[in-house]
């Protein structure tokens, strides 16, 4: 019997999806990241593990769940991931944690991108994408010292270069797509095209249960 390489590979993609369906250390859109890097569709994939608390009054804190980092550690070598962790710049104690993943060791030790150009191509975003997100200037309503009236000229120039929440509602509504799947925001000028790579994307988990 002649073994088929293409056979071998989709066997052990669909191994791994199981393993990250049955883990209960991921949340769901983590282990949607994690897959899309192991299928090939992302160079580099980035999310946050551990939930957000509350204190005793009921009302949510900027504190977190510690994950367990050893065992997760664990599960993303044994799918033959390379990772790195750090810490939110905000809140290095209590902020959230997050892993950096791929299949390529050297996109991990020297993941240090330049400008929202390089890391959106590392994160497989369609570069017009990333273009529009720039012209849009969204990088500044992440900035401390952006005014309120900054932020509301910023948010006005956006919706000019980028679809709204409701217009993506809308699209993916029509193609099939849940209303909440997708990461990263969509072009007016190009949003047919970066809406194939979101299709390609959700096509994919879904093959494998992961959508």
């Amino acid at each position: 019997m002649i073994n088929n390489p293409d056979h071998l590979e989709i066997d052990e993609l669909a191994r791994k999806a199981e393993a990250i369906k049955n883990s209960n250390l991921l949340d769901g859109q983590s282990k949607q990241l994690i897959f899309l890097v192991l299928a090939g569709k992302k160079p580099v994939s980035e999310f946050s593990l551990g939930k957000q608390l509350k204190n005793a009054e009921g009302e949510w804190i900027h504190k977190f769940e510690k994950p367990d980092t050893l065992e997760v550690g664990k599960l993303l070598s044994n799918l033959g991931l390379y990772y790195d962790l750090k810490r939110d710049y905000k809140y290095p104690d209590d902020g959230p944690l997050y892993y950096i993943i791929s299949l390529q060791e050297n996109l991990i030790t020297k993941f240090s991108p330049k400008d929202s150009r390089e890391e959106g191509q590392l994160y497989g975003f369609p570069k017009t994408v990333t273009e529009a997100y720039l012209e849009a200037d969204q990088e500044s309503l992440m900035r401390i010292d952006t005014d309120d009236n900054m932020k509301k000229q910023v948010r006005k120039r956006a919706d000019k270069l980028l679809i709204s929440s409701d217009e993506k509602k809308t699209i993916h509504e029509k193609e099939g797509i849940p209303e909440s799947f997708g990461f990263f925001r969509y072009s007016r000028a190009h949003w047919q095209e970066e809406l194939a790579v979101t299709k390609d994307w959700y096509n994919t988990l879904k093959r494998y249960g992961l959508a």
